[in-house]
């Protein structure tokens, strides 16, 4: 029993919807009936966190961009079949990291592997240990294939 609103709604594993997932739904209803507003709107909410995405898994701000693009293009294109509105988000992740995938394998690329020498002058040791252990978390990064740094993501 709700005590402070209106009563709730539930989608159908029985969570609650919140009022951005009634509003996402309601969108997504919109724009499977060919309302193209409601697909910019749609577009707007998910286009950063689709490029955030995108680029963790290519490391490619040019390759996310593409990446990011040819997913909501392709939402756009198959967001008439999409049966339940409320699955829109995990649908459309998907879509995307099915391109990041496609990417990965078109443009493999090779990186030159540079190593670091020690300065000779006194540098601060804790900025010095941040930024050694940034580039060697980021190396370690860069080692993973697509699938492997889309599971990390």
């Amino acid at each position: 029993m709700n005590l402070f609103g209106p009563p709730a709604t539930y989608m159908a594993d029985g969570h609650p919807y919140s009022r951005l997932d009634r509003m996402t739904a309601a969108l997504v209803n919109r724009a499977r009936h060919g309302d193209e507003l409601a697909f910019a709107e749609l577009f707007a909410m998910h286009v950063d966190r689709c490029f955030g995405i995108a680029y963790r898994i290519l490391r490619d701000v040019e390759r996310a961009e593409d990446a990011t693009q040819q997913a909501l293009l392709l939402a756009w294109r198959d967001l008439p079949q999409l049966r339940d509105a409320d699955r829109f988000e995990g649908w459309l992740q998907r879509l995307l990291i099915n391109q990041c995938y496609q990417m990965a394998g078109r443009h493999r690329r090779w990186d030159a592997h540079i190593r670091t020498l020690p300065m000779e002058t006194a540098v601060e040791p804790d900025h010095y240990l941040a930024v050694e252990e940034r580039e060697i978390l980021e190396h370690a990064f860069a080692t993973l294939s697509p699938e492997q740094r889309a599971v990390v993501v």
